[in-house]
Order: C-alpha cells, then structure tokens, then sequence
C-alpha cells in the first residue's frame, strides 16, 4: 500500500492544512504521511484501482494523527 504516496513530494512546511487520510478496508495507507486536500482524490482513486473489491475511505486528521506524524505547525484555514 506504500508505494500510493511514495511518488508524492508534499512539503508540509508550505501546506497549512487541514491534512486527511486515505483508508483501504479501515487501515490508513501511509499514516505518517498526511496528505493535503489537493493530493487526496488522486492517492483515493489510486487505491480504488490498486485495490479492488476493498472499501476506500477518506477521513480528515485528527490532532493525535498530526502528532504522530510529526507535523505540529498546522493552521486552520480561514
């Protein structure tokens, strides 16, 4: 399920968030690597076509999910 994110060069220096994640059957793929809302369709309907049959879900991040990823600058949009 890794190799979804890894063509992925997000800088999450420049992104203020919020950050989502992308699930196959209720596992996050990739958890510490939260994605901005402009890359999720296309990691969503790259699991959808690497994964077929499974259940795909998108949720947004929780404080801990950004904790955990290491990612406290977060902003809220305005």
């Amino acid at each position: 399920m890794t190799a979804v994110l890894l063509a992925l060069d997000i800088d999450y220096s420049r992104e203020p968030g919020p950050f989502w994640l992308v699930f196959v059957d209720k596992v996050a793929l990739e958890p510490e690597r939260p994605l901005p809302f402009p890359y999720v369709m296309a990691v969503f309907e790259r699991a959808y076509r690497d994964h077929p049959g499974q259940e795909i879900g998108v949720a947004p991040c929780t404080p801990e999910d950004l904790a955990n990823a290491g990612i406290t600058h977060r902003k809220e949009p305005t």
